[in-house]
């Protein structure tokens, strides 16, 4: 959505005449692309930065969030990169670079929503253990099903509906 603001205020700067084939046509829309991340990241920092002085036990959380929003950044640069300053071999060159970063943010993405933000895979011990077929005993380790012990103890909609959401969390993740 902000991409598409930069992109309304180029072409407005510009009216009535077309927009000249430049650099600044993509610098312009990625910079406002950014904008958000940028200060998302800054913001986590500046809570990190807030836990170090109440020596908060959770403030690395802030650090993962940051490079979480951080990670967006990557394929903005380099796809800024590719389309204004990379010859045409480089561009080419760069396609499987940015499919890797677009790769590593959707998942790191991904696994915040279900970790972090849903609850879900809070004991992975526990998940790994069911998933081994009951090789690994202890007392951390009841007899519930593998998908019990990567779902969160309460479900708001149930087991079915959360399914759903998950699945299509990662289809959306990956499909942009």
């Amino acid at each position: 959505m902000f991409f598409d603001w930069g992109m309304l205020w180029l072409l407005a700067s510009n009216y009535p005449h077309p927009v000249p084939p430049s650099a600044g046509s993509i610098i312009i829309p990625s910079c406002f692309a950014a904008l958000p991340y940028l200060i998302r990241a800054r913001q986590c920092l500046i809570m990190y930065s807030i836990g170090l002085k109440k020596n908060c036990p959770k403030r690395y959380q802030h650090i993962l969030n940051a490079i979480k929003y951080s990670s967006s950044l990557f394929p903005l640069i380099v796809s800024a990169y590719q389309k204004t300053m990379a010859g045409e071999r480089v561009a080419k060159q760069l396609n499987s670079v940015l499919i890797i970063l677009m790769i590593i943010n959707a998942t790191y993405c991904l696994i915040w929503d279900v970790v972090m933000d849903w609850g879900m895979l809070d004991n992975p011990t526990a998940v790994v253990g069911q998933a081994m077929g009951g090789c690994v005993s202890g007392p951390e380790f009841k007899k519930v099903s593998c998908l019990d012990a990567a779902l969160r103890p309460r479900l708001r909609f149930g087991t079915a509906l959360t399914l759903v959401v998950v699945s299509i969390d990662v289809c959306l993740r990956y499909s942009w």
